[in-house]
């Protein structure tokens, strides 16, 4: 397991499982959405965006608005040391006034974020805050989540610093416990974080409830490798171990998968945390003659043949073997790829290879 520094964002998730590390390998679609949005937040500028996310932004500057009127500072995209956590944070809006500052935070996800009450996030920063600024005696978190249109916030004054650093230091005692002092029983596999956890592939939690899967789906007795990452193993039968464990284990996403479907679609249960989508079927032209007869009076025919993709080699074989004389179409499939080869017009991928189970084996 890897230990990664820990963000202000990040403590939620290390209090669940101390072993949590920020997976960076994870689709960033998202992220960078976020980017986007949260830079249009700090310039009020919404160019390149669309309406849904133009109103996405709307909705943030609106908050704003009401706390500016007597604002002695209004800083945006702040850069400001979190101590405790030994690691810097960025808070999206701070609004001063009076001795009160007001700590804006935009979270553009699909789902709620926790309380600003009890977030680890609003906590770190309102810590960094009330120690960082002397001046000021009262912090007001506030989340904003347009997607979900809620408004979380969470006031702290200084006699609760003691209770918000109580809470991190444990956090932080506890990770150390894991990776100081190999504390592993302190890991806690949950669906909740694992799925976001680029330790996955290497936490001994979520290694012993595959195997406890892994055994009770095997119609075989199976054997267990020594040792729990794939990295460590240095003999053939280790990793024959590993890849039989494998099989087992991807045989068993599968079935789980196709018996929700079945239970959702055909029984009309529904499953918690889950909910049935739908996505349209893939568009295909069947004719392509026909669609050239409908499009080239509005394309030329070196436009259209450039969207029409690449052509199947396999499909374009057979169609010349199937005129090929009787003993011939080995001998014409050969001729088609060494002719379209010679015309610097057939690509030819990198050899892929796999490992087949051995039959008996």
């Amino acid at each position: 397991m890897k230990r990664t520094d820990i963000t202000a964002s990040g403590l939620k998730y290390v209090e669940i499982c101390p072993g949590f590390a920020n997976d960076k390998e994870g689709d960033q679609a998202f992220a960078d959405e976020g980017k986007r949005l949260h830079k249009a937040c700090e310039t009020g500028d919404m160019a390149g965006l669309n309406d849904d996310q133009r109103e996405l932004v709307e909705k943030c500057l609106g908050v704003v608005a009401p706390l500016l009127p007597g604002a002695q500072r209004d800083l945006r995209e702040q850069d400001f040391p979190v101590p405790i956590i030994k690691r810097r944070g960025i808070v999206d809006r701070l609004i001063m006034k009076g001795r009160t500052v007001y700590a804006i935070d935009w979270k553009f996800g699909w789902n709620p974020v926790d309380d600003a009450e009890i977030n680890n996030q609003g906590q770190a920063y309102a810590l960094a805050i009330l120690h960082g600024m002397a001046d000021m005696d009262r912090v007001v978190i506030l989340f904003v989540s347009p997607r979900c249109n809620e408004i979380s916030r969470g006031e702290f004054t200084r006699s609760d610093i003691p209770r918000l650093e109580t809470r991190i230091e444990t956090i932080l005692a506890r990770r150390a416990a894991l990776f100081d002092e190999g504390r592993e029983d302190l890991l806690n596999a949950t669906d909740e974080i694992c799925r976001y956890c680029g330790n996955r592939g290497t936490c001994p939690a979520l290694y012993s409830k595959a195997l406890v899967v892994a055994q009770n789906y095997s119609d075989a007795v199976l054997e267990i490798p020594s040792q729990f990452h794939p990295s460590t193993w240095t003999t053939p039968e280790e990793h024959s171990i590993g890849r039989r464990l494998a099989l087992v284990l991807e045989k068993w996403v599968e079935s789980v998968k196709a018996h929700n479907m079945q239970f959702v679609t055909e029984a009309g249960q529904t499953i918690p945390g889950f909910e049935l989508k739908s996505k349209s079927g893939k568009r295909e032209i069947k004719d392509i003659l026909a669609a050239w007869a409908a499009m080239k009076d509005e394309l030329t025919l070196e436009d259209f043949l450039a969207v029409c993709g690449p052509v199947s080699v396999a499909k374009l074989e057979e169609a010349v073997a199937v005129r090929a004389k009787r003993g011939e179409k080995t001998k014409q499939k050969e001729a088609l790829n060494e002719r379209l080869t010679d015309m610097g017009i057939l690509a030819t991928g990198a050899e892929m290879y796999y490992l087949a189970r051995v039959r008996g084996g």
